[in-house]
């Protein structure tokens, strides 16, 4: 069984703040973004639209609203972990 990544994503199709967030999380979690984050559609099932409805992006860490709608790199990088460390090219 998967587990679950520790940070989970709620947005909405054809929705430029969500896509922003979505591409801004996975640049900053690089190649292990899909093991830090899981992405879910607030479209995909009623009770995610009844909890969060027009409220996305909705960014939550274990369950904690993190972010909620608008959102910017100042408030949002003090709650991420640290940046995964990425190789260094060769000199």
């Amino acid at each position: 069984m998967k587990p679950v990544p520790p940070w989970r994503l709620i947005r909405r199709r054809n929705c430029p703040p969500c896509e922003r967030l979505e591409q801004y999380l996975r640049g900053y979690f690089g190649e292990s973004a899909d093991a830090w984050l899981d992405v879910l559609d607030v479209d995909s099932a009623p009770h995610l639209v009844d909890q969060y409805g027009l409220r996305v992006p909705v960014l939550l860490k274990d369950n904690q609203v993190i972010v909620e709608g608008c959102w910017n790199r100042e408030t949002l990088d003090p709650a991420l972990p640290p940046p995964p460390l990425r190789p260094r090219g060769r000199s």
